[in-house]
C-alpha cells in the first residue's frame, strides 16, 4: 500500500500507466503529470494534499493536474477536493462513483459534463467550463 505518512509524498510526473492502486491510500500525494493511463484506481483514497495554487475554495486539494487518466479505472475512489485541471480522461475510464466534489475540474479533457452528471458526485466541483456544478444546474434550470 502506498502511504505518505506526516508529509506529502510526490510522484510528480510519474509513471504509473497501468499501475494496481485499487484500494491504495495515496493521502496527501502530489500526482501532477503523472501517467496513470490504464491505471486501477477504484476506491483508491485521494484525500487533500496540501497545495499553495488553490483553484476551488479548499485548503487541502490532491493533485492530479496534467495528469493522464485515459483509460483509468476511478469507480469509487474518493477525489474529494482534487486539482483535475488539464488532466486527460477518455471513454474507457471508468468514473461510476467517483466522489469529485469540491474538485477543479477545469480544462479536464476527453469527457462530457452530461457523463460526469452521471457518473460522479459533482457537488462543490468547478467544472471544465470554468462554472460550479451548481451554477451549470441552475443556468440550465435543472434540479436535484
Amino acid at each position: 500500500m502506498l502511504r505518505g505518512i506526516g508529509s506529502i509524498v510526490s510522484l510528480q510526473g510519474a509513471d504509473l500507466r497501468d499501475a494496481a492502486l485499487s484500494g491504495a491510500d495515496l493521502t496527501s500525494t502530489v500526482l501532477q503529470g503523472a501517467d496513470l493511463s490504464g491505471a486501477d484506481l477504484r476506491h483508491a483514497h485521494l484525500s487533500p494534499a496540501f497545495s499553495a495554487a488553490q483553484p476551488v475554495p479548499s485548503q487541502a486539494i490532491s493533485i492530479l493536474l496534467d495528469a493522464d487518466l485515459r483509460e483509468a479505472d476511478l469507480r469509487g475512489a474518493d477525489l474529494r477536493s482534487a486539482d483535475l485541471c488539464s488532466a486527460e480522461l477518455n471513454k474507457a475510464s471508468k468514473l461510476s462513483g467517483v466522489d469529485l466534489s469540491d474538485a477543479a475540474l477545469m480544462g479536464l479533457s476527453g469527457v462530457t459534463i452530461d457523463r460526469l452528471e452521471r457518473e460522479a458526485d459533482l457537488d462543490g466541483a468547478m467544472m471544465p467550463n470554468g462554472l460550479t456544478y451548481e451554477e451549470l444546474k441552475s443556468r440550465s434550470g435543472g434540479e436535484d
